[in-house]
């Protein structure tokens, strides 16, 4: 009988001492996931100061203040009007395969002024007509860029796969109908020592070329 108790309180003993190394390992795991956690919330802020001193360096070094469109006041006027000159890209690539690109520049009055340029080196105008609205709304986008010393929109250039917002000396606002970044300004056999690139909105982009 005292040898089946004996028995009994050392299998409760052993019971309580894994139900204890159980808890102490639970505890050291929890312990360690902590750790972990405070790991990765420590790089990820180191990460992000440094990006973000990175980019303030950028941003002189390549004088954004200088040139930058306030994109954010004007959103609503540069999405309608890649909408519509998109429109006009792929209407003419109906009538056209050869069709690389169209660029659009408008005189005081506001007007479209089409020339299309195709894969053969060909180039021919296409007259467009600017509604009262295209000429309000695209008139937000040059007094955009007129409050700027960047001072003027040179033209949009419209592709397959990107619209552009092109200013002077080498600004531009593009947009990426992927959501890409642009890996270049103009055309991709332009010679830039360097490019500056920010994200400005989803698919959007501002663009500092230098040469």
């Amino acid at each position: 009988m005292a040898k089946k108790r004996k028995r009994k309180n050392k299998n409760v003993q052993n019971a309580q001492n894994i139900k204890t190394n159980k808890a102490s390992k639970i505890k050291i795991s929890k312990k360690v996931a902590i750790s972990i956690l405070i790991a990765i919330v420590c790089v990820a802020c180191a990460v992000a100061i440094g990006f973000g001193i990175f980019n303030h360096y950028q941003r002189k070094k390549y004088e954004v203040d200088k040139y930058e469109v306030n994109f954010a006041a004007n959103q609503t006027a540069f999405v309608s009007t890649a909408s519509r000159v998109l429109g006009f890209y792929n209407s003419e690539k109906v009538k056209n395969a050869n069709l690389e690109y169209i660029t659009i520049i408008s005189p005081p009055d506001l007007n479209w002024k089409l020339t299309c340029n195709t894969t053969d080196g060909k180039s021919y105008s296409v007259p467009q007509y600017a509604s009262a609205n295209d000429k309000t709304v695209y008139g937000y986008i040059v007094a955009a860029f007129a409050e700027t010393q960047n001072k003027d929109l040179m033209m949009i250039k419209v592709s397959e796969d990107r619209i552009i917002f092109s200013g002077r000396p080498f600004y531009s606002i593009v947009y990426m109908r992927d959501g890409s970044k642009p890996d270049y300004v103009f055309s991709e056999n332009e010679n830039y020592s360097s490019i500056f690139v920010e994200e400005i909105a989803d698919g959007w982009y501002q663009v500092i070329g230098k040469k």
